[in-house]
């Protein structure tokens, strides 16, 4: 549930004397209400727009445009995270170093309070099979990450969004998800998001961005090696590497989301939700949070809602609900905006190279926060020793549960 203020909604009249709302406008993919000096906006299709335009029940319409997850919801997200687990072998798991089994449920060696979750147990005993130690190690930093998240709703929706959509983890347990984001001015942002493109492109290339200048002609760019000292009519804008790695610091490096137009987005950084929007919003879409798209062919086509692209991590520890059609979307508490990518008119985003992946996971590698509040399951032994693994072993890993 999103309540903003836009004056030029607030003038408009009643549809009719009975109407709980001052207004109702369809924009497409949702719904605008006004209602005296508040707005409320919701995710809704031409349907679900003509169902409540004529309710006169202002509860009505909101159980409608917000209903709570229902059981048989519920019920098909288990499902869908329990598929397979049938079939699992817990014993698979005896004389491991790194697990311990008890009876039909298995741990981390050294985290013996905490259940591995089934759904991972089937990956987890596929890797041993086929000795993929390398996936595997990386594996633990996601469930490691996962323990960490403070909600057990949350760590379903997880599961079930990686799961059905086969999204990529990294070295470091995160998620690589996409959305959009807004130019807050179209004329000053070109170059930020240019620094981006070529720092990724030369990443894919396997060559070190800072053996490049980056150079502009009128509306073009391209680089070129810095040690190459014949005169060119391009202007040099600068070491490419330091160019990316200060990109935070830069006036033209200016986003916003497409929602509230409110949030301060800027590639390179992390975007988080405010906290008393998390409160006023917890009744919209994926539980109130910040979107992110799986940025699949069968996922959600974020092409909508903002005028630019990005590729982003979240860690699981921040992911909070999905969408309330389980429609490729879920929403996350803070994410880290990798860069500007591109998106085909089926909605699918270009995926970001491996080295170049590498580079951002470093720089989104999270440690425990002793100022944050975890899983209560855990205890302080618990979380010093998730710390210990999760700094350890910097791992690869594609989409493997």
């Amino acid at each position: 549930m999103k309540w903003l203020s836009f004056e030029w909604l607030l003038g408009r009249k009643k549809q009719a004397e009975n109407s709980p709302y001052d207004s109702m406008i369809f924009t497409g993919n949702s719904v605008i209400i006004v209602k005296g000096k508040d707005i409320l906006t919701a995710d809704a299709d031409l349907l679900k727009y003509l169902t409540v335009k004529n309710l006169t029940n202002f509860e009505d319409i909101i159980a409608i445009l917000y209903p709570p997850e229902s059981k048989h919801v519920a019920h098909s997200i288990e499902s869908l995270v329990e598929e397979g687990t049938e079939f699992l072998d817990v014993t698979t798991f005896e004389n491991r170093e790194d697990f311990n089994r008890v009876e039909k449920k298995v741990y981390f060696n050294r985290l013996p309070n905490v259940e591995i979750p089934s759904a991972i147990l089937v990956s987890f005993a596929e890797l041993l099979e086929k000795k993929d130690l390398v996936s595997m190690t990386a594996l633990k930093k996601f469930t490691l990450n996962l323990m960490l998240n403070r909600d057990k709703t949350s760590r379903l929706h997880t599961l079930a969004f990686v799961k059905k959509y086969n999204v990529k983890l990294t070295t470091n347990g995160n998620v690589v998800m996409f959305r959009r984001i807004v130019k807050i001015n179209e004329s000053t942002s070109v170059d930020s998001e240019q620094i981006t493109k070529h720092w990724m492109k030369i990443k894919a290339w396997k060559k070190a961005p800072k053996s490049f200048d980056l150079y502009r002609e009128g509306d073009e760019y391209s680089t070129r090696e810095s040690f190459k000292s014949e005169a060119i009519n391009k202007t040099n804008l600068g070491n490419l590497d330091y160019l990316y790695t200060t990109i935070s610091d830069r006036e033209d490096n200016r986003y916003t989301d497409d929602y509230t137009r409110s949030y301060d987005i800027r590639l390179g950084s992390v975007y988080r939700i405010r906290e008393e929007d998390l409160i006023s919003n917890i009744k919209g879409s994926c539980g109130g949070t910040l979107h992110a798209a799986s940025g699949c062919i069968n996922g959600y086509n974020y092409n909508s809602f903002g005028d630019t692209p990005v590729a982003v991590l979240v860690n699981p520890r921040y992911i909070h609900r999905l969408d309330t059609g389980f429609s490729g979307k879920i929403g996350v508490k803070e994410m880290f905006i990798m860069g500007v990518t591109e998106q085909n008119e089926d909605g699918v985003y270009t995926n970001i190279s491996e080295d170049t992946l590498l580079e951002f996971d470093e720089l989104y590698n999270l440690p425990i926060f002793e100022t944050e509040v975890y899983n209560e399951e855990l205890t302080k032994q618990d979380l010093e020793v998730i710390n210990e693994m999760l700094t350890s072993n910097n791992i690869e890993i594609n989409g493997i549960i």
